[in-house]
């Protein structure tokens, strides 16, 4: 849209994850896992935003992504 400030979006919804975590003596598994990407772009962030996301249904091709925000126009 031009001269919108700010531009934000999902690059993937559902890559999939690999490797452990060690931290000490615990371990987290990332293995079979989804992960999400996003990008931020702009000259100014928005004065408010509300976002949400989710990738883990039961049907694997799912996601859904919701996002309202204020923001400015030069």
């Amino acid at each position: 849209m031009p001269g919108m400030e700010y531009c934000h979006g999902a690059v993937s919804m559902e890559p999939r994850t690999t490797g452990v975590l060690k931290y000490i003596s615990e371990s987290v598994d990332f293995s079979e896992g989804k992960g999400y990407i996003e990008k931020d772009c702009g000259q100014s962030i928005p004065r408010a935003w509300v976002w949400m996301q989710s990738n883990h249904f039961d049907d694997k091709n799912i996601s859904l992504k919701a996002s309202i925000a204020d923001i400015s126009f030069g």
